[in-house]
């Protein structure tokens, strides 16, 4: 799933949370954080450190891929032509 925005980043960490069956408060424990570092991070207002971000992403065993803007513009194009 392409994130663009930290609404977008905060919905994929919470779906994936809750797809694992896991609450706040069991990931929070996993990455060794607070609750409400748990609950920065999914919030769309949310403003969590970058430290942070990785480790959700780790402990749920997500991939943080970075891409510039003509990276995404080829997948766009690709997409466009039907080439999957």
């Amino acid at each position: 799933m392409l994130a663009t925005t930290t609404t977008d980043v905060g919905a994929i960490i919470a779906g994936e949370r809750r797809a694992q069956g896991l609450t706040q408060h069991d990931l929070a424990q996993r990455m060794g954080v607070s609750r409400g570092s748990v609950i920065a991070l999914e919030s769309p207002n949310g403003n969590p450190r970058l430290t942070t971000l990785l480790r959700a992403v780790s402990t749920l065993g997500l991939r943080l891929d970075i891409s510039s803007d003509s990276s995404l513009a080829d997948l766009e194009e690709l997409m466009n032509l039907g080439v999957h």
